[in-house]
């Protein structure tokens, strides 16, 4: 008992420090931790395949991702999160992602995620932010081609 509750201490620990999280009150990080699912994807494994339907929003909890189309458009690592086009438009997956190293990934299914940003547009804004940081990386990529 003692370590399943200081496994979702931990988990609640990390989360504060995700910034998609940062802002929710206590509460509200229970439900999102109680709803987490954790997965292992080794080194070299695609994790998001483009094309493939996107259900998931995806948070780097050790290791480091690649996203690329056709080019690396970005590389993260602990605390960022992707795969969260898809789960806001419902279209299939813009890019893949590939492991750099092995990771450990927490999932958020688009479902739970739909009823966190209807309740605390603080997610939303973050995820904004986030998505418009990416899009000035990759544009600058694009023009020093």
């Amino acid at each position: 008992w003692e370590e399943s509750l200081f496994a979702r201490t931990q988990r609640l620990l990390f989360l504060r420090e995700v910034p998609l999280f940062h802002a929710l009150a206590v509460d509200d990080l229970h439900q999102v931790a109680a709803v987490l699912e954790s997965r292992a994807v080794p080194a070299g494994a695609t994790i998001l395949k483009k094309g493939d339907p996107g259900d998931e929003l995806l948070i780097i909890v050790e290791g480091e991702v690649r996203i690329e189309d056709g080019m690396e458009l970005a590389k993260l690592g602990p605390r960022q999160f992707f795969g969260e086009l898809s789960v806001i438009d419902h279209e299939p997956r813009a890019a893949d992602a590939v492991a750099l190293t092995d990771v450990t990934l927490l999932a958020l299914r688009a479902a739970d995620l739909d009823e966190l940003m209807a309740h605390r547009p603080s997610i939303q804004e973050e995820i904004l932010r986030e998505l418009a940081r990416r899009l000035r990386v990759a544009s600058s990529k694009v023009a020093s081609r």
